[in-house]
């Protein structure tokens, strides 16, 4: 069998914008006029925050840029991370300050549902302003341009990343019954027609009628329980919903991955695959999880002086002998094989304890 490819190398850190002292917009408010300004091929792509976030915003942002990407726009949510974006010369614009908080969303809180429903307006103004959009959460990290596989797609009026955690096809689109699967949307592209338009709308309503209902949740139930009967499918597994109005497609699990997928699974690496972005899901341990997942995998722009602290870092050779490995991976759950597995954990804790002395 082919070796699995290496690895991309972590991208060189890159200095942000300087600021530009004749910067010419008066106003960050979103517009057609600028968001047309800002797109490549009628397409941008889009992520936004607040301020408890920018330095997941920064590290989104220089991704993109290092990749040549340059049709992304950032929502700003208060005021801080507008002038943090704005200085640093990134095209920032300004979304309703009053509403949330600067500090963490909290996943599931009240402040975290009023966050989704701002997420599903940008949707709709984008789209209503004619502009293709590809929105993703700022907790993401583009490996390559986006852009070019957008355009392999010009039938898909809808494209979604998926929380599957197995492939029927290594790239491009999942090979779908119908498009089962549970969407997930942290990574969306919407082609602007009426009929993606009067789509969002509808799932805008949707959960501004219970103010618990997911996002995600709402967008599952929506395209699900409108696909047309029968399934009807494209030769590029495509797929029908919204009564026959939209045709949508999964985005493969295996190169728009999910925390699971890449760090966990690392299928890339087995379907012999260049992802195109990491979204980290699948973990739990909040903000700080997130980061250290990506900075783990390299895939975190940190500053130099990160890596060079006063006193220097701690650095060991760590020993994981094969027999206890191979018995470790038998673990499947059960307390008849956790001894092997835990031998081995309580093996490479005791070579930490010794490093630090």
């Amino acid at each position: 069998p082919l070796a699995a490819p290496p690895a991309p190398p972590p991208p060189a850190p890159v200095s942000p914008p300087p600021f530009d002292a004749n910067w010419k917009r008066d106003t960050f408010d979103l517009t057609p006029e600028y968001a047309r300004e800002v797109a490549v091929d009628n397409l941008v792509v889009v992520t936004w925050a607040n301020f408890h976030f920018l330095d997941f915003t920064l590290n989104w942002a220089q991704h993109l840029t290092q990749l040549g990407v340059t049709n992304f726009m950032i929502g700003a949510m208060d005021q801080p991370i507008l002038e943090a974006l704005v200085g640093r010369g990134y095209n920032a614009f300004a979304m309703n300050m009053n509403s949330l908080t600067t500090k963490d969303f909290g996943w599931g809180s009240p402040t975290f549902h009023k966050m989704g429903r701002q997420k599903i307006s940008l949707c709709q103004q984008f789209i209503s302003f004619g502009v293709h959009l590809l929105l993703t959460d700022v907790d993401t990290v583009f490996l390559r341009n986006p852009l070019p596989f957008i355009a392999k797609y010009p039938a898909a009026d809808i494209l979604v990343s998926s929380d599957m955690l197995g492939t029927s096809l290594p790239v491009g689109v999942e090979a779908l019954e119908r498009g089962d699967g549970t969407a997930n949307i942290g990574i969306m592209y919407f082609k602007a027609t009426e009929h993606t338009l009067a789509f969002v709308t509808e799932w805008k309503r949707m959960i501004d009628k219970r103010p618990d209902y997911w996002d995600q949740n709402a967008f599952n139930d929506l395209y699900k329980r409108s696909r047309s009967p029968g399934g009807k499918k494209t030769e590029d597994h495509l797929f029908t919903t919204y009564h026959g109005k939209i045709t949508m497609g999964n985005l493969a699990v295996s190169q728009w991955c999910s925390g699971h997928t890449y760090f966990v699974q690392k299928m890339h690496l087995k379907q012999q695959v260049l992802p195109y972005v990491v979204h980290a899901t699948f973990q739990f341990a909040g903000t700080e999880g997130k980061r250290h997942r990506f900075r783990e995998a390299k895939l975190w722009l940190d500053p130099p002086q990160y890596y060079a602290p006063p006193g220097g870092v701690l650095t060991y050779t760590p020993d994981v002998p094969p027999e206890m490995k191979a018995a470790g991976a038998k673990f499947d759950g059960t307390l008849a094989t956790a001894k092997a597995h835990f031998e081995l954990v309580h093996h490479q804790l005791r070579q930490l304890r010794s490093a630090l002395g």
